[in-house]
């Protein structure tokens, strides 16, 4: 009898262990898979842009000086081929978002980057929100990467990533995102 409790007391300590490994093993793949992604997602970096003119443009989120410290930036993708889809759909999440800042609110900035340069300059006159053909190199290796994962990118007021928002197919749902993260 005692030698039949101690074999399942090994084996339950076994099973434990191993169901213990394979846990802990999972968290360690979840971990790895955060950190490498926060490793491709700095803190902070040099947002200068180019607009339809050529003019070199800087985020000017503090506009609103009794405001000042709570503004936020949005970029994202513009993709040249079906780009009326797209800026009706950027055109109906900021005014959605702003629908839901009723009375002073901090400011929100939209860049949309252009994937094919300055082709989209034309379009400048529909769009709610500014339209570049460019960024520094590091920051459009940064914009690639989010487009690649369907995402935008939200910069706080001191230029340091806040999130990566996951772009949808709804307007409400892309808007309700973004203002839980403003918040």
């Amino acid at each position: 009898m005692k030698s039949i409790l101690m074999q399942l007391a090994l084996y339950m300590l076994l099973f434990d262990s191993v169901y213990l490994a394979r846990r802990i093993r999972q968290e360690l793949q979840h971990y790895r898979a955060g950190s490498n992604r926060t490793a491709s997602m700095p803190r902070d970096g040099s947002l200068h842009g180019i607009d339809a003119k050529g003019n070199t443009k800087t985020p000017n989120i503090d506009a609103d000086r009794h405001l000042e410290g709570q503004g936020h930036l949005l970029v994202f993708v513009i993709h040249r081929q079906g780009i009326m889809k797209e800026i009706q759909f950027w055109n109906r999440v900021i005014d959605l978002a702003s629908g839901f800042r009723p009375g002073p609110a901090a400011p929100i900035q939209y860049w949309g980057i252009c994937d094919d340069g300055l082709s989209c300059n034309s379009f400048q006159s529909v769009a709610h929100f500014s339209i570049l053909g460019h960024l520094d190199p590091y920051e459009m290796h940064i914009v690639a990467q989010s487009n690649a994962n369907h995402e935008a990118l939200l910069y706080d007021r001191s230029m340091r990533t806040k999130a990566r928002i996951a772009i949808g197919a709804d307007p409400l749902a892309e808007a309700t995102d973004i203002m839980k993260e403003v918040k």
